[in-house]
């Protein structure tokens, strides 16, 4: 998938695929490179069939830039390592790549391919042995906490390298992650492991340098079996060659006895196999005040004073502490006093502990009670629902200088001995009156003005309960939030990548939760597609948003994908986001 890009230049765009040999063997590994040249805001890579061939690694990413005499050309590219299935004429199709409203397709490739002869299957066979070697002396291996687990709980998969330290290699160097997991049905979350510090480790009478290179917090989505993909990265050895004569084998000079050595280079990929998980659904029937939480928590609640006035707003803090899925919950609905107003909590969140605050606005002066809160969240330990109560809160709310009374205050107005006549017993007697008839027009005016203040009230009354419809309000602030969270992303596009992409995918989930009305627990690629398509959005913003999310988790869990802009990352979200918009609006 290649991530977005953005170059100012007059040179012509070019988008070419090449290959290193066009004739070889079925034993012969292949390079296939698509290469992109001047190009400006290019993505939606599209990769051919390529069903003939084993991929034995990429897509591995690059990007250079060169001045030469003034004139300024930048490349970027994606690398395949192939291997024939079969001998004969094969064909790799063209790929393709948008670059602003064109798009850019290449040539295809024929390659022929013979089967191998007997010396090529020796060689085959010692670099077999090579590999056999390499397998049980430089391998990753993924350890997962916990295997079996509650939707909306967390596990960590750890990816660490082992390197035999008392064998023939050398050296080495990782230069990135040629496959990484999707991790679909999970929220993942890329963990620093920047200051982790390799250790030795003995196994089997060998040591062992073991060192971290990856490690993931997953929160699954959905229940049943779920499955992380295999992690690959791609790795240079140095190895130590023993050979004091012309050997007859590869393997020999690789690895026999010697007097003398030298050392020579390989590529390799390691991979760490798939992990199964099983996730269980949540029990049934759970509490009116659950929204998602997940884990072992404890909860604090406070205000700011219990003597206000209407000018004063008061501070509710609700501080949520341990350990669980801190960013998946909903944030507490709060239960209001009448006539007291509230808006988006202020959240902030300090290692294992998250604190929302509400300005809470009195209208009018009183004593209040705000009810005690009810927070309940689901312990995977204990495998039931556990409910957590704050204590309510008086407050008494004085006049401040700016109030002013609205409305009728309810004081009864008396009228002594005229509210109320005697019923007369005599026969009524009438004349005629001497004023002035009420003209037909004025009369049925008269009578239509209770209708139209019926009319207005229940104007008034639709608009109210229209505000106070949680999911109403939510949608009408989404793009208000991500823009919010578009802001804080740009301040970390200038120094921190990994924080930057963390912040992008939440823009997109955020922004897709509220706007769609999506729970946080139910956010996947899945749903949203199901989402956005029962909602008649258009098929091609459907694409760009799925693109869109692989690419910023691409650019988050891959090494290689971090060469990518910031800035240009940050600029493609804000077109998204104005893309759904009027997407929105015109639907």
């Amino acid at each position: 998938m290649i991530c977005s890009i953005a170059w100012n230049t007059q040179a012509q765009t070019e988008f070419t695929a090449s290959v290193s040999s066009s004739t070889v063997t079925t034993a012969d590994r292949i390079e296939l490179v698509f290469e992109l040249s001047n190009a400006s805001s290019a993505s939606g890579f599209r990769a051919p069939s390529m069903s003939d061939f084993k991929i034995l690694g990429g897509p591995m990413q690059s990007s250079n830039m060169s001045i030469i005499n003034g004139k300024t050309s930048q490349r970027f590219s994606i690398k395949y390592v192939l291997q024939a299935r079969k001998a004969g004429k094969l064909t790799i199709g063209p790929a393709s790549v948008r670059v602003g409203s064109n798009t850019y397709v290449s040539e295809p490739i024929t390659i022929s391919v013979t089967e191998q002869t007997a010396n090529t299957q020796e060689e085959r066979s010692a670099e077999q042995q090579i590999n056999d070697f390499l397998r049980n002396n430089f391998y990753i291996k993924a350890e997962v906490s916990d295997r079996n687990i509650y939707t909306g709980d967390d596990t960590y998969i750890t990816y660490k390298l082992y390197v035999n330290a008392r064998s023939e290699i050398y050296d080495y160097r990782v230069n990135g992650a040629t496959k990484v997991p999707d991790y679909n049905g999970f929220y993942a979350q890329d963990l620093d492991v920047t200051d982790n510090k390799g250790e030795y480790v003995n196994i089997n009478g060998q040591q062992f340098l073991v060192q971290t290179v990856k490690k993931v917090k997953l929160t699954p989505q959905r229940s049943g079996k779920l499955t992380a993909d295999p992690l690959s990265i791609d790795a240079t050895l140095t190895l130590r060659v023993k050979s004091q004569r012309k050997s007859n084998s590869v393997f020999e000079e690789f690895f026999g006895n010697s007097f003398s050595s030298s050392y020579e280079r390989y590529n390799y990929v390691a991979t760490a196999p798939a992990i199964e998980i099983n996730v269980k659904e949540l029990p049934a029937n759970a509490p009116a005040s659950f929204h998602g939480a997940v884990g072992s928590f404890t909860m604090e609640t406070g205000i700011s004073g219990e003597a206000i006035t209407t000018d004063d707003p008061l501070t509710y803090r609700i501080t949520i502490k341990g350990s669980g899925n801190f960013e998946l919950f909903e944030a507490p609905e709060l239960t209001l006093p009448p006539g007291w107003e509230t808006y988006e909590p202020n959240i902030q969140q300090s290692g294992g502990a998250r604190t929302f605050e509400y300005l809470l606005i009195p209208r009018n002066p009183g004593t209040y009670e705000i009810p005690a809160y009810e927070w309940t969240y689901f312990s995977p330990d204990l495998g039931k629902y556990q409910t957590l109560t704050a204590p309510a809160y008086t407050v008494d709310v004085a006049a401040g200088k700016s109030y002013t009374v609205q409305g009728n205050t309810g004081d009864a107005i008396e009228q002594l001995d005229t509210d109320i006549r005697f019923i007369s017993r005599n026969a009524p007697r009438f004349r005629r009156g001497a004023g002035e008839t009420i003209s037909t027009n004025l009369l049925l005016a008269g009578a239509g003005l209770p209708l139209l203040a019926l009319a207005l009230l229940l104007l008034v009354d639709y608009g109210r309960r229209k505000g106070a419809d949680p999911a109403a309000a939510k949608n009408r602030r989404a793009g208000a939030v991500a823009r919010k969270r578009l802001k804080k992303a740009k301040e970390l596009a200038a120094s921190d990548d990994r924080r930057f992409y963390d912040e992008a995918i939440r823009v997109i989930w955020g922004y897709l939760g509220d706007k769609f009305q999506i729970p946080a627990g139910s956010l996947n690629k899945e749903n949203i597609e199901a989402a956005l398509t029962a909602r008649a959005v258009d098929p091609s913003v459907i694409a760009a948003t799925l693109d869109l999310l692989q690419q910023m988790e691409m650019a988050l869990f891959s090494p290689v994908g971090q060469d990518r802009p910031m800035q240009d990352a940050h600029q493609q979200l804000e077109n998204w986001m104005l893309q759904m918009e009027k997407g929105r609006k015109g639907s």
